[in-house]
């Protein structure tokens, strides 16, 4: 018998890119897992920003974050420039049907809303067939911003978390994503005398291993959303678990770092993970906390095969470097490998 040394295996997925699945239809998704199950990988990790239509929620009648479907005229991440599809280099507009490269998602529509609307229903179709063929669905979206401490903010953020699991029935964990370099820089801490900063000195134990208080900050205010979010999914969803992610990597953004204090802090099921490095030829190891958890807790580690630092639109043969990565996150005592 052949049995895999991971039990979680599978791919992560920004929706910023051209290249990726920003411009698929249902008929992508169905593929795509189909060729996931094919590998035997039986997970996919999914990532909006607050301005992509994935991200959109209700609060008090007024929609707030989503935004249009990107496409070969908005210029998304990686791009060259905004084009029409007729102006593609070296005739390769014969293998494009229309001017406007984009998802069926968000071709023809009315208005914003609509766009929305469209699809989050792309996706919930898509991820029901995913249950089908055995993958299961990590996603959500980034932590508010602000503080813990405030109740309005968090009002909305309970209010957004419920909305996101009620259009998304068929995914398996909740994905609370840390905003983008928050592991590295940090926040500015709360001010003396403020709900804000007695939290931070109640929590701050946890977190002296990350040296500033702007990151000491960081890593309270973010697990302070965490814990809301594992209240929410025990009352709301309690057959779904929490991941905790963001970017991460022992040379770049480092949210696995923080990761050192939320074992203490976060419930014993909550699941951790982050892009490993920012190119994953940059170094033969994933993140050095992974190796520093307890046996007992679940993290997956996350080397990021897409080169974010040259064009898109070169090929990306990064693969070679899993020989190493792989391994080391093997010997870390990680349960998942995901790219």
């Amino acid at each position: 018998t052949r049995r895999p040394v991971f039990p979680v295996r599978g791919n992560m997925l920004h929706y910023n890119f051209l290249c990726g699945c920003t411009d698929w239809g249902l008929d992508d998704y169905k593929f795509y897992f189909d060729q996931l199950a094919r590998m035997r990988c039986n997970l996919l990790l999914m990532h909006w920003y607050d301005g992509e239509p994935g991200a959109a929620y209700e609060f008090n009648g007024e929609y707030l974050a989503g935004g249009r479907t990107p496409n070969s005229l908005t210029r998304p991440w990686g791009a060259l420039a905004a084009l029409r599809t007729s102006q593609f280099s070296f005739d390769t507009a014969r293998c494009f049907d229309a001017e406007v490269y984009s998802s069926p998602a968000g071709e023809n529509l009315p208005d914003l809303l609509s766009e929305v609307k469209a699809t989050e229903t792309a996706w919930r179709e898509a991820t029901r067939y995913a249950r089908t063929a055995g993958i299961r669905i990590a996603a959500g979206f980034e932590e508010p911003g602000g503080s813990p401490t405030d109740g309005a903010v968090c009002e909305r953020f309970r209010a957004r978390l419920r909305q996101f699991l009620a259009r998304n029935p068929h995914i398996t964990h909740f994905a609370l994503w840390q905003h983008e370099s928050g592991g590295c820089y940090g926040t500015t801490p709360p001010a003396a005398g403020t709900p804000a900063a007695a939290l931070l000195e109640r929590r701050r134990h946890l977190f002296t291993h990350l040296g500033t208080d702007r990151r000491i900050w960081e890593a309270v205010r973010y697990g302070g959303f965490a814990e809301i979010a594992a209240q929410v999914l025990a009352e709301e969803a309690p057959h779904l678990r929490l991941v905790v992610v963001g970017w991460g990597g022992d040379r770049w953004m480092r949210f696995a770092d923080l990761c050192l204090g939320f074992d203490k802090m976060l419930p014993a099921d909550v699941v951790f993970t982050c892009h490993d490095n920012i190119d994953a030829s940059f170094g033969p190891n994933v993140s050095t906390p992974w190796g520093e958890l307890p046996p007992s807790r679940e993290r997956w580690a996350m080397p990021w095969v897409e080169g974010d630092i040259d064009e898109c639109w070169v090929r990306q043969p990064h693969v070679e470097s899993l020989g190493q990565l792989a391994p080391d996150a093997l010997r870390k005592g990680a349960q998942g490998l995901l790219t």
